[in-house]
């Protein structure tokens, strides 16, 4: 029976004088002893590294960020970064920009934080979305009620129909103003 031509291996000869893993292996990379790279130097290699952030250069999702896949789950990027630097990240927490970059990948713009302690953060930095208008209550300009008829619909231990004629609206508004679908803030 013929061996694998490569030492060591001791499998089989399948194709061209080597096993089915070695023949795949000349086949796709050229070399019977290619070895893949581990998922931290593969992850290294995409990364950009300059004297301020360290830029992901491999894919960047709508975001900003940089996603990597290890072992069959992909993350983003800079938690990738946080976990070949400093090791597990502890559950609850997540991993917080210093430099607000999203594809910053390097270790010393990172830092441990809650999800309330990131959103704290985006908001000091004036990052959040802003406020779009609010349209609660009277502000709605669609609302055919005022605060106070809302509250007394609300509180009331009158009939809806008998409101429903008093305010001129339908039922279903009331419904829903005494359900909390409307209304809330009251």
């Amino acid at each position: 029976m013929r061996l694998c031509s490569v030492d060591g291996c001791g499998r089989k000869h399948r194709r061209n004088g080597y096993c089915g893993t070695h023949s795949s292996r000349v086949r796709k990379h050229g070399d019977p002893n290619y070895e893949r790279p581990s998922p931290e130097s593969r992850f290294w290699s995409n990364v950009q590294r300059g004297d301020g952030c360290w830029i992901w250069s491999g894919h960047i999702d709508a975001l900003g960020y940089g996603r990597f896949r290890i072992a069959g789950v992909t993350d983003r990027a800079h938690r990738a970064a946080w976990f070949f630097s400093n090791g597990r990240i502890p559950t609850g927490m997540e991993i917080c920009h210093r430099c607000d970059n999203p594809s910053c990948v390097r270790p010393q713009h990172l830092f441990l934080g809650t999800h309330q302690e990131n959103m704290d953060d985006m908001r000091l930095k004036g990052r959040s979305a802003p406020q779009v208008n609010d349209y609660r209550g009277t502000r709605n300009p669609r609302a055919r009620l005022t605060e106070q008829q809302a509250r007394h619909v609300k509180y009331s231990n009158d009939r809806v129909c008998d409101l429903a004629a008093q305010f001129g609206v339908p039922r279903e508004t009331l419904y829903s103003i005494r359900n909390g679908k409307n209304w809330r803030h009251l």
